[in-house]
Formats: C-alpha cells, sequence, structure tokens
C-alpha cells in the first residue's frame, strides 16, 4: 500500500512536471510564430507600399489595365477647368471593387467609342478634393463642358448605362 501511494504521488509529480514543461515549449513556439508573423507583414507592407503606388499608375496608363485613358492630377484638372476645357473624368479609387468593376466596363467602351476619359485616383486625396467637385462616394464619372459640369454618374453601373450617358455627349458616326 505504501509502494501504490507513493508511486501515484510520483506519477503525479511527474504529470505536473511535464505538464508545466509543455506549457513553456508551446508558449515559447507561439512567441516566435507571431514575432515571425508580425516582421513578415512588417515587410511586406513596406514592399507594397512602396510599389503599390507605382504599380497602380502602370495599371492605369496602360491598354491591358482596367483603364486606359490619361491618368490626371488635381492642379492639372484645375487648370484644364479654368481653361474652359471639355471632357469626360473618371473619380475612382484603387482599393474600390465598384471602380473595379466599372474600369473593368469602361476600358473597352471608350476604346470602343473612341472616347478620352481622364482618371483622377482619390485614394490620396484629401477630404477637400472629394468637396471641391462634390464627389460622394466612387466610381463617379463627371462631364465636364468647357468647364463646368454638365452631368455625372455615380456608382458601378451596366455596359448599356454607360453608352447610353456617353451618347448624350458624343457626336454621333
Amino acid at each position: 500500500m505504501f509502494f501504490t501511494l507513493f508511486d501515484k504521488k510520483r506519477r503525479l509529480f511527474f504529470h505536473v512536471q511535464l505538464k508545466k514543461q509543455l506549457s513553456i515549449y508551446f508558449g515559447i513556439l507561439l512567441c516566435i510564430t507571431l514575432i515571425g508573423c508580425h516582421s513578415d507583414k512588417k515587410d511586406n507592407k513596406q514592399s507594397s507600399s512602396t510599389s503599390n503606388i507605382s504599380n497602380q499608375q502602370k495599371q492605369l496608363d496602360t491598354s491591358t489595365g482596367p483603364l486606359r485613358n490619361q491618368s490626371i492630377s488635381v492642379p492639372q484638372l484645375q487648370q484644364q477647368l479654368q481653361n474652359q476645357i471639355t471632357q469626360f473624368v473618371y473619380f475612382y479609387q484603387a482599393k474600390c471593387s465598384h471602380c473595379e468593376t466599372a474600369a473593368s466596363i469602361l476600358n473597352p467602351l471608350t476604346r470602343e467609342m473612341n472616347i478620352e476619359m481622364k482618371n483622377l485616383n482619390l485614394q490620396t486625396e484629401s477630404k477637400s478634393v472629394w468637396e471641391e467637385f462634390h464627389i460622394i462616394g466612387t466610381p463617379t464619372l463627371v462631364y465636364f463642358q468647357k468647364g463646368k459640369e454638365i452631368d455625372r454618374i455615380e456608382g458601378a453601373h451596366k455596359k448599356s448605362d454607360y453608352q447610353q450617358w456617353f451618347q448624350k455627349y458624343t457626336p454621333t458616326k
């Protein structure tokens, strides 16, 4: 009886010790994993933030990207409006899913209809730019005639909706 009681206490002691050791090992493993994940995210953020802007610009300026039309900056647009230029301007945000949907429709449509459209990325612009052009949300397509806003279409739409909208302001061939 004495040996069995002693044996049970010894087994219980080793069992508790084993649990402590396993807890310590798992704790260390968890810390290493979290540190590795955090540093990986940090590296990805740094590399993606530097290349993100140039990639977005390239994507918008090429015919294979979501928009083939020319990008425009806020100062350029302000100058063109002062010079009373007639133009279509597409206000978008690079990380907007509705903008991506609209862009996938607008790119082939503007090519098909031979329409030049300027693209202004609002992702990095201040709130004052949004207010200046009365942008409530993206995507927003605005038609300026002689520097004045004539009409706009907000949100992602079907191809036929965009086509009808463009036809109101472009000469038929």
